[in-house]
């Protein structure tokens, strides 16, 4: 009979062993038992304007580019009438009113038609017979997020001189809640509408919003629906040109300019504006992810122009 006495090298391998074997088990106990504490702790996060302004400010300082952007929690949150109006709070971005609503952007001193926007990714179009974008198109309920480019990036379409303005409509699948549904009714009154013969005083708007995910979370949707009534009222004085046939008119031996006349117009009307949004994003892997975006306005403004001119 053979007898296998170990030696001293053995007995301290076999040692090595068993503790190692003993700290790989305590570390997997202490991993589960850490991510059960943390699965335990109740998390409060309160969302709102502030968290938007939050958002906003880390986008910028952590940006790779100079850039001002605005963002909102869900669908519909944006409170403004249009985009437009929500850009022009942003620094160097200023507005273009038509009829006292903001319509065109003007990014650093540059007017519209040194300024690209996109939208999802698509590039947008105007129209008008320039390049100026009316971003009062655009009803802020049905925006998620805006962004204002003012140097160049890779990952955007080159095109704005000015800048670049990039519109994003909400991602479901981004969504912190499983089904919400929001609903937003506001009024207006314009004191002075009654100025212009058949305007209205009232104005309203309303927006309704929905998005859901759904197959654990693979499947998101997003709906959006956004209308606006609104009447206006802009008073404007407009001085014709100076001719350049010169006259003395008070006696001084200097000849003056004298202009051909002025005119005083007050526009008023109303504004009426539908918009429509669908949204869908399918991802069941890491890998594959298929998106599809429908974006819908139609407006129909109408103007009740009243107007005084004096010339000669």
């Amino acid at each position: 009979m053979m007898r296998f006495k170990p030696s001293l090298l053995t007995l301290a391998l076999i040692a090595a062993g068993a503790s190692m074997h003993s700290y790989a088990a305590d570390e997997v106990t202490t991993d589960k038992e850490a991510k059960a504490k943390e699965a335990a702790i109740e998390v409060i996060e309160v969302k709102g304007f502030r968290t938007s302004v939050i958002k906003s400010l880390n986008d910028k300082r952590f940006g790779d580019t100079v850039s001002e952007s605005i963002s909102a929690d869900d669908l519909g949150a944006l409170p403004d009438q249009s985009i437009a109006d929500a850009l022009t709070r942003l620094p160097g971005v200023t507005a273009v009113r038509t009829g006292g609503q903001a319509s065109g952007l003007n990014i650093r001193g540059l007017d519209g038609d040194f300024v690209f926007a996109t939208l999802n990714g698509h590039e947008q179009v105007t129209t008008g017979g320039k390049r100026a974008i009316e971003f009062d198109q655009y009803p802020s309920e049905l925006i998620s997020q805006a962004a204002v480019y003012k140097t160049p990036k890779a990952s955007l379409i080159e095109g704005g001189v000015a800048g670049t303005v990039e519109l994003k409509t909400a991602d479901p699948l981004k969504s912190d809640k499983d089904q919400s549904f929001n609903i937003n009714a506001r009024g207006s009154f314009n004191d002075r509408a009654d100025e212009i013969s058949d305007a209205e005083q009232y104005g309203n708007r309303l927006s309704l919003a929905y998005q859901g995910k759904f197959l654990e979370d693979t499947l998101g949707v997003a709906l959006g629906y956004a209308h606006l009534y609104q009447p206006y009222v802009a008073s404007q004085f407009i001085g014709l040109r100076f001719n350049d046939d010169k006259k003395d008119v008070n006696g001084d031996g200097v000849a003056e300019s004298i202009s051909e006349g002025f005119e005083l117009q007050q526009k008023g009307g109303d504004d009426t504006r539908d918009g429509y949004m669908a949204a869908i994003h399918w991802q069941p892997t890491d890998s594959l992810s298929v998106k599809g975006d429908l974006f819908h306005q139609n407006s129909l403004p109408k103007t009740l122009p009243v107007a005084f001119a004096l010339s000669h």
